[in-house]
């Protein structure tokens, strides 16, 4: 019986451990100049990490609501760091950023609109693969009607690929 706890408590950890990897990977790219080398190791390290810790979780039956959380943490901290290492090396002219802080800020209302709506927190993950139904349909129109007013007050339209 210890062996199986033992065991089960191995594969929890395999995916978390993976998560984990991410958080250092990602603190560890603060201490790395940006866009060389060994910033793009870890970058793509982390990047990795991303990838294979959700299934392998799944594969081995082991995926649980702190892991979930902690993946969510993981995003945030890489997601922090890279843009805290990257944006001063980058030249962004004003109209991008306001862009990018209009749709962070239609990201956050939607977030607080769904968790309003459902009465629970629902993360970037969830809307995109676990939310159906009207509740959803709901954020969604709200999202989709809101990115249109936001191109008709600030008169750009995004260019067509």
């Amino acid at each position: 019986m210890s062996e199986f706890l033992g065991g089960a408590l191995l594969k929890i950890r395999i995916a978390d451990l993976i998560t984990g990897t991410r958080i250092l990977c990602s603190v560890a790219l603060l201490f790395c100049p940006a866009i060389s080398l060994s910033f793009f190791v870890l970058y793509l390290a982390s990047g990795l990490t991303d990838m294979i810790d959700g299934p392998v979780a799944r594969k081995t039956g082991t995926a649980s609501k702190l892991g979930a959380k902690l993946d969510t943490a993981a995003d945030f901290v890489f997601v922090a760091v890279c843009l805290w290492k990257l944006l001063p090396s980058l030249s962004v002219p004003l109209w991008l950023w306001i862009w990018i802080v209009l749709i962070a800020l239609i990201k956050m209302i939607n977030m607080i609109s769904d968790y309003v709506i459902q009465k629970k927190y629902v993360s970037f993950n969830k809307q995109l693969y676990h939310n159906k139904g009207q509740n959803r349909k709901k954020s969604i129109e709200f999202e989709i009607n809101s990115m249109d007013f936001l191109v008709r007050v600030t008169g750009f339209e995004p260019a067509a690929s």
